[in-house]
């Protein structure tokens, strides 16, 4: 099939992945692709300007001229402009655009200022989704809400008004709203909601219900019971609530009321199984969270977010209030901002949570006891830690119990390097560990020169170290940077596209299999393009400099200066340069990975005798073998490296230099079976335009395949 012969949606959806510049540059590669991309062109408008609402009106009044039509593309505008001055325009655009779906009005919109009722919004028929942007007050009249019910098929509604008007949302203005909004199923509101009279709370049991409604994100400055019993008694099928509240106040109206209005309802919050919640106070949460308990909501995903700059101590709510009240819950998020204390008992607070999977704890002074914690989350797959320290308690078993713990990622941490032993021996099936921007530390009396950090019976699928510094303390008020490493390992589908190594080999142990046929190696050499590490370009050696290259390392002689201090500040243990060892068959069952990196310190006696000292660290865990392990050097320093990885028949080395503009040569040994062919994965098309002709060539290669 020829490119000028692609079905029409296929080219549709090609160009709807391109920017704008794209777009018009494949709108004339052929005469099969100019309606596509023309029309793709026109589904989202955007108008930011004068020039850009002049150049859009007299587009929209030239077609209509022409009879050209194509205002029924556009499926989403965003107007952040006002011009009163020029009505004529405005309801130019109001008149176009039949099967819009998407409207969103930005602050200093054309129509913020004007009420409803003047937009004739009848001729949006097809729009599912407003953002309302709202300046005015008289906009939020009751009457005139009258004008959304020429919306018949809005689904998600928002509205955002920034003015310091208390009356602008009331209870009447809300039911006007709702009964105009039949098929609303999600509602966000960003304003002052003022507080509930007594009237309003007394008659909220009379009013009818809105059974569509299933999403409510509340962004308030009010501290108002009330409303949570409205927003109960209005949405029974209420399935995610968000509330965000900046107020500073200390105790919430309505709260005795709320109370016992909650306790005559029968199906308040019954289909909840989402809440999250930001606020200033601890003990505004915990109100929140005793009104659902006593619903008897059963919540599965939970965020709580604490912004505070003052000290708190959330004792009484982590021993008693949140997370003991809803067993059912399988997703916990907690963002603890602030100075904190006593939240070391804070794995206690989960040991009723017998079905939490995921958790994730963001807390800047929090010191987390992985064992204690494990122990009251038995059932916890995914644990994300951003805290002060990660580390185990004193009396930590020998032999812990196995937990099902799949993934673990650790950021901007202080963590013992004993700490992974732990990890790799309580998690056997642990498949993937990130660490991220964190220290790794040691005493020095337990490195004897080396720090090793050993997971022996983890196998992993993913890992992935990024900006982790490695430290041994000397004492108590020193910590040496032994070695800084920024790794960053990820998976992906080409092995070239990325630099793949790990640090130093691992003999193979006496039942493994030696008996593997060996190949001659390929030998390729890799330069990085400007110094940067993130492009990177392979070209295969000759026959001669293989040969030379060889030599040289059995060797182990150069005739350069530079070359030559490399070799021989890497001739120290951990760091082999004999060939004979990179022909050593490794692990066949995964992949043997370690990552590390030497750092040389320099020290000059009293006697003027220079002293030069070799510190490395390792990280050794396995990796499955269906799994690829791809290390992207995100920053580097100059020390030189070495590094390996093997997996099965393939096995790689690496030799870095001080500068990055230095070649680093490696070799690949041949599989020792001809590869399996399996059948290639068609991708999304995300393409360059300038390159669409030989992308779509491609796409119809690997559909043919």
């Amino acid at each position: 099939m020829l490119v000028n012969s692609l079905p029409f949606e296929i080219l549709s959806n090609i160009a709807d992945f391109l920017q704008t510049p794209d777009i018009l540059t494949g709108s004339v590669v052929c005469r099969a692709w100019k309606r596509p991309f023309e029309e793709s062109l026109w589904r989202h408008i955007t108008i930011t300007s004068d020039h850009q609402l002049d150049i859009f009106c007299d587009k929209l009044y030239n077609q209509q001229l022409s009879g050209n039509k194509f205002d029924h593309h556009v499926r989403q505008l965003d107007l952040s402009y006002h011009r009163p001055n020029y009505p004529e325009s405005f309801n130019l655009i109001e008149q176009s655009f039949p099967l819009l779906d998407h409207l969103c009005i930005s602050d200093n919109a054309w129509f913020t200022t004007d009420p409803p009722p003047y937009v004739n919004w009848s001729h949006w028929k097809t729009l599912t989704r407003l953002d309302w942007w709202i300046f005015d007050s008289a906009v939020l009249a009751p009457e005139s809400y009258f004008a959304l019910s020429f919306l018949p098929n809005l689904t998600s509604l928002k509205l955002s008004y920034d003015c310091e008007d208390e009356g602008a949302f009331t209870l009447d203005g809300f039911e006007m709203l709702l009964q105009n909004t039949p098929r609303l199923k999600t509602l966000s509101v960003d304003s002052l909601i003022g507080n509930m009279p007594e009237t309003d709370l007394a008659r909220i049991k009379t009013l009818p219900p809105s059974t569509t409604l299933t999403a409510l994100f509340i962004e308030s400055y009010s501290w108002d019971l009330g409303w949570l019993c409205y927003w109960a008694h209005k949405c029974p099928n209420l399935q995610s609530l968000e509330w965000n509240s900046s107020v500073t106040g200390t105790t919430p109206h309505h709260m005795d009321e709320a109370s016992e209005v909650l306790k005559t309802m029968q199906n308040a919050f019954k289909n909840l199984k989402r809440f999250d919640m930001e606020a200033l106070k601890d003990s505004h949460a915990d109100h929140f969270f005793e009104l659902l308990h006593q619903c008897d909501t059963s919540l599965k995903h939970l965020e709580l977010r604490l912004k505070s700059d003052e000290q708190y101590v959330p004792l009484k709510m982590f021993e008693e209030a949140p997370f003991c009240f809803f067993e059912s819950l399988e997703t916990i998020f907690l963002d603890l901002a602030g100075e904190t204390s006593d939240l070391f008992l804070l794995p206690y607070a989960f040991r009723t949570c017998c079905r939490l999977a995921n958790l994730k704890i963001i807390a800047p002074d929090l010191i987390i006891e992985l064992d204690v914690l494990l122990d009251h989350c038995q059932a916890l797959k995914t644990l994300e830690l951003n805290v002060c320290e990660v580390a185990t308690s004193d009396d930590t078993p020998l032999y812990p119990s196995a937990h099902a713990l799949r993934v673990i990622e650790l950021e901007k941490a202080t963590l013992p390097s004993s700490l992974f032993y732990y990890i790799s021996q309580r998690c056997p099936q642990l498949s993937r560990l990130h660490i991220l921007d964190s220290d790794v530390v040691c005493s020095l009396s337990c490195t004897a020169g080396n720090m090793s950090i050993f997971m022996p019976y983890t196998h992993l699928d993913t890992l992935m170290v990024t900006s982790v510094e490695f430290h041994v303390i000397t004492n108590s008020n020193n910590m040496e940077s032994v070695v800084l490493n920024y790794l960053h390992l990820v998976q992906i589908d080409s092995p070239s596209e990325q630099t793949t190594f790990s640090f130093r080999p691992i003999r193979p142990t006496s039942h493994h299999s030696t008996d593997l046929e060996i190949h001659p190696p390929q030998w390729y050499c890799q330069y990085a393009k400007d110094g940067t590490p993130d492009t990177v370009s392979f070209q295969a050696l000759d026959i001669d400099q293989t040969r030379q290259f060889e030599l040289y390392l059995k060797s182990k002689q150069c005739t350069e200066d530079l070359v030559e201090r490399r070799i021989k500040e890497q001739n120290c243990p951990g760091h082999p340069l004999d060939a004979n060892d990179w022909m050593e068959d490794l692990l066949p069952e995964n992949v043997a990975l370690q990552i590390g990196g030497v750092r040389f310190s320099y020290r000059q006696s009293d006697c003027g005798r220079v002293f030069r000292t070799s510190t490395y660290a390792t990280f050794q865990t396995y990796l499955r073998p269906s799994s690829r392990a791809t290390v992207k050097v995100l920053s580097t320093h100059k020390y030189s490296a070495y590094a390996q990885i093997s997996h099965k028949c393939l096995d790689a080395h690496f030799l870095f230099f001080e500068d990055l503009s230095q070649p680093i040569i490696f070799r690949i040994k041949p599989p020792l079976h001809p590869p399996v062919k399996h059948p290639k994965l068609v991708k999304p098309p995300i393409i360059r335009a300038s390159l669409a002709v030989d992308f779509i060539s491609n796409f119809i290669s690997n559909l043919k395949l």
